[in-house]
């Protein structure tokens, strides 16, 4: 295999680097693709991966080390985007599976507090101020973990855990 990524580091012209580029991804793409398949991403989401690992290899180009293989740099660089896919989509599950959860609970009937209705009734008495909080700044203000964990005081992991909390105090 030649070592494009040699070439790519120290061409000098935007033309140069494309060339080099295309070479590394013409002899590489297929491996990058079928680790993702391996992982059990879907060939469609491996594709967004595959341009995503060698927009890294192109932006990192500078930081690569001759010393070391290039199937070795471009797996690191695979190994890290195939996992923040799979820990996004497992977040991107989860937050799914909570809103479908509130929404479903949304849509079965209006909250009264004042009387007793049948059916699901929600008891928000049940509920912290921190995590009344938390649902309404997440489901309500539509705001992410970063900026509910910075109004309230706490951590993004914190957050979570105080919504699950939550959600599973309203499913009684």
């Amino acid at each position: 295999m030649t070592n494009y990524l040699i070439d790519l580091k120290n061409a000098l012209t935007s033309k140069e680097q494309s060339r080099f580029l295309e070479l590394f991804y013409n002899e590489t793409a297929h491996l990058v693709f079928a680790f993702c398949r391996k992982k059990g991403i879907t060939p469609q989401d491996g594709e967004d991966i595959v341009q995503i690992v060698y927009t890294k290899v192109y932006n990192k180009r500078e930081k690569y080390n001759p010393d070391y293989s290039p199937l070795a740099w471009l797996f690191v660089i695979t190994k890290s985007e195939a996992k923040d896919y799979l820990k996004k989509s497992a977040i991107y599950a989860d937050y799914m599976k909570d809103y479908g959860l509130f929404a479903d609970l949304s849509q079965n009937q209006a909250y009264d507090p004042s009387s007793k209705q049948e059916g699901q009734e929600l008891d928000l008495s049940a509920l912290s101020s921190k995590e009344k909080s938390a649902l309404e700044q997440r489901y309500f203000a539509e705001k992410d973990f970063r900026e509910i964990a910075e109004t309230l005081g706490v951590t993004e992991t914190n957050v979570r855990k105080i919504i699950s909390r939550a959600i599973h105090k309203l499913k009684g």
